[in-house]
């Protein structure tokens, strides 16, 4: 029998960090510790990654792809191999195979020189094969597809023997080369495992072990026409390449006693150890390959990189980062049982991300003019607009022209507003973000009564937001330019299906549960200037709209487009989702469902309150100073309003304990009720004071979080048992500092010599050293410093 060339053994290579903070030991892991411990596999633990080179990758293999190769960077001595398991050429394509390659490096892993196939070793296989007919343990059947469906049986009842089963070794060798040397038709025989036919294991009833397939393989050509059953080429290829640990979903439960079963019968001496865990299901979407091949063949999508899609690349052309994924992935966890994650999780994980990265700037959707009368009309003015808010350790502004005419969103004016609406109306005031106060005077209106522009006025003594004392301003809303504004396409991007479950069947039935409101193309956006010169892939936060990016397909320089990522806020946990209005009729695509609205001015239709909920609405926008989107989630609500009251008493920061119970707290009484929860208000509180006073930072605050709702307990005792005090020490900081710079020479060359964009990765390598542990706004003084 031939012997397989084995794969060189390569140190692993990752581009991803080692993890800083303590990871959580699940079953898996604690598998591979004990077995170093035991030394079964003396130091060694080898994973692989196996996937099909037929369809593109979607965010469950994201899960096996972070398990695997995250388990090799997280012990000494440890690799993963990346193996294409190209045993079915029919359904095969070396674009397949490049995706995922593609995938992989996305996600941060490296396989090194690790790069196998399943064709690597079918000259091997074919060996293995004629072993087994040598000891009686196949044979070579003529039984059709349907016969042999036929013979298998029930799960109650046993099946049949085939009656080619008793043919002797020697006919069955002479059967099985005749098969290799293409005598016979495709479909006219298989070689079957010869185990049981009464095996309660329905895996087990002579199991397909070859087939006929007169097919081109992609690598191989046509040096073979008979190709390996994936049970019988996966174990033998795990063990050909030594795998320590074999990972797979738990749909390979019921496989794992014929993976076993071969390995045994041909006593190898590697024998890897199968493990099962639950694969990713995430609601609103759909994970199946054969589902997400027929909404790409049927045109519900444009193609499997629609943002829609689960796919890496759909995720990736949406502006999701690999970080985000490899946070979500994480979160989920390792276990033993299938369940549903809730898709939030995952644009949480996006969320959080992006807020630490995306520049802000100002967009609007769907444009209203507004002309300031009392303006100059030959003046532009440039205000100064930092991209990150105070608590974000990163620096850069931008300059915002601000002229006459300029451009507001649709939404923010409402001629007959309801009691409370504090945007802008006739006769009433508004912030400009960035610039000025203003006072809507007039309507004009079109022949059809649809308005077509606001005449307003500004005060000249309110630059930068500062009103003149004794006066209110309760609105704040964003604008741009007119005659500066970047004209752009932007898509919104929603969840896929409209309800969170299609059901199970087999059939297309899951095409009626498609979110009609999935894609919206908005045609007619207006953009701040410094959006102009925005690349393919760069990340954006629309201030109060939500995350978007640069499309890497459909953009150019002369019609730039923008996809959502996500919105600021999960829209789908209200009990009414009101999609957005678009500005003009949306460009239709025979590939993509898209929700077309009138153009013109839209009628928002308040919703009636109660009155204990509007005298609290009231109060939180008049008396703390709330803006309605903050205030309205706390006063719906009655158990949120007595937490967020309650916490009030414990500490004066209003807007820091409203923006932690809507953003955090909320989202984690999705899935547990407030009561069951052991969190307090003045827990709460505490925290923000915590934060507040510079212990801790915005991102150490969100672990102590973490922890007081999974395991409770004061945020003191947390931080004290995790080590998490924020160095607020500049004598602490400035070593690390110097230490990361003197890491990283190259970088720093090129921030010298004017690639100043670089400084968000030295902020990063800082925050890595310190385990996030650094005051972002120190940081940033000390770094500053040292780098100029």
């Amino acid at each position: 029998m031939s012997t397989p060339s084995k794969p060189t053994e390569k140190p692993f290579v990752t581009s991803v960090e080692s993890s800083t903070t303590e990871k959580s030991v699940d079953f898996i892991r604690t598998i591979v510790n004990e077995d170093l411990k035991t030394r079964k596999n003396g130091e060694r633990v080898v994973t692989r990654f196996p996937p099909e080179p037929n369809g593109y990758l979607h965010i469950g293999h994201a899960k096996s792809i972070c398990l695997n190769f995250g388990l090799a960077k997280e012990y000494p001595n440890a690799k993963c191999h990346l193996r294409f398991d190209d045993t079915d050429p029919a359904k095969e394509e070396v674009v397949y195979a490049e995706s995922i390659k593609e995938d992989v490096r996305w996600l941060g892993f490296d396989w090194g020189d690790n790069l196998f196939h399943a064709s690597d070793y079918f000259e091997a296989l074919y060996d293995y094969a004629v072993e087994l007919i040598k000891k009686g343990k196949a044979y070579v059947c003529d039984l059709s597809e349907d016969e042999i469906r036929k013979y298998r049986g029930t799960v109650t009842e046993a099946g049949q023997n085939s009656p080619y089963r008793e043919r002797s070794i020697d006919e069955n060798l002479a059967l099985f080369a005749r098969m290799r040397a293409c005598e016979f038709e495709e479909g006219y025989c298989v070689l079957r495992a010869k185990i049981d036919m009464a095996a309660p294991n329905m895996k087990m009833r002579d199991p397909l072990l070859y087939r006929i397939r007169h097919v081109e393989h992609p690598r191989t050509g046509n040096q073979w026409c008979i190709y390996p059953m994936y049970d019988f080429a996966h174990g033998l290829s795990d063990s050909i390449e030594k795998i320590t640990h074999s990972l797979c979903t738990l749909e390979f439960e019921n496989n794992r006693e014929l993976y076993d079963w071969v390995l045994d019968e041909l006593a190898l001496e590697s024998h890897p150890q199968q493990i099962e865990f639950a694969r990713l299901n995430i609601n609103y979407t759909v994970m199946s390959k054969r589902k997400l091949l027929e909404l790409v063949e049927s045109g519900h999508v444009s193609s499997w990189d629609d943002p829609r899609l689960p796919t890496i690349s759909g995720l990736r052309r949406r502006g999701y980062t690999p970080e985000s994924i490899r946070k979500f992935c994480d979160s989920v966890g390792i276990a033993k049982s299938n369940s549903v994650v809730d898709m939030a999780q995952l644009e949480y994980c996006i969320r959080d991300d992006l807020n630490m990265k995306a520049r802000r700037v100002m967009a609007v959707l769907n444009p209203l003019k507004v002309i300031l009368d009392n303006y100059p009309e030959d003046q532009i003015e440039t205000l100064d607009a930092p991209y990150y808010p105070h608590d974000i350790p990163l620096e850069g502004s931008r300059s915002v022209p601000f002229a006459r005419e300029i451009y507001i969103e649709r939404d923010d004016f409402m001629v007959e507003p309801p009691k409370n609406f504090y945007r802008l109306a006739p006769g009433r005031e508004v912030r400009l973000r960035y610039a000025y106060c203003i006072r809507c005077e007039s309507v004009e209106q079109d022949e059809n009564g649809e308005i077509i522009a606001l005449h307003c006025s500004y005060d000249p003594e309110t630059r930068s937001g500062t009103a003149p004392s004794g006066r209110k301003v309760k609105g704040t809303i964003h604008w741009v330019s007119a005659e500066d504004a970047v004209d752009a396409e932007v898509r919104l991007y929603d969840r896929l299906l409209s309800v969170e479950s299609p059901g199970s069947g087999k059939g297309s039935e899951f095409l009626n549960a498609l979110n009609p409101t999935s894609l919206q193309v908005l045609t007619a956006c207006k953009l701040e200037s410094s959006l102009a010169e925005a690349k393919p892939g760069e990340s954006f936060q629309f201030e109060r709209q939500g995350y978007f990016c640069v499309d890497t397909v459909d953009s150019t320089p002369g019609h730039p487009v923008f996809n959502r990522t996500v919105a600021l806020r999960d829209s789908w946990a209200k009990e009414i989702k009101t999609p957005p209005t678009p500005s003009t009729q949306p460009k239709a695509s025979s590939k993509t469902p898209v929700n077309k609205k009138k153009s013109g001015v839209p009628v928002p239709t308040a919703k009636k309150l109660e009155p204990k909920v509007e005298k609290r609405l009231e109060t939180y926008q008049n008396d703390l100073g709330l803006a309605y989107d903050d205030a309205i989630l706390l006063a719906e609500s009655d158990d949120m309003a007595a937490f967020f009251e309650a916490a009030l008493q414990h500490h004066d920061n209003i807007k820091g304990i409203a923006n932690w119970i809507n953003n955090e707290l909320l989202r984690v009484i999705k899935e547990t009720p407030l009561e069951e929860l052991s969190i307090t208000p003045p827990q709460i509180a505490r925290l923000v004071a915590l934060m507040d006073d510079k212990t801790l930072s915005n991102k150490m605050g969100k672990d102590v979080f973490a922890v007081m709702i999974t395991e409770g307990g004061n945020p003191e005792t947390i931080i004290d048992e995790k080590g998490w005090r924020q160095i607020t020490d500049p004598q602490a900081l400035e070593p690390v500092i110097q230490q990361v710079l003197s890491d990283n020479p190259e970088p720093l060359a090129q921030y010298r010599t004017g690639n100043t964009n670089l400084f968000g990765f030295f902020v990063g390598q800082v925050m890595k050293a310190t385990q996030s542990k650094a005051d972002p706004k120190l940081l940033n003084e000390l770094l500053k410093k040292q780098l100029d």
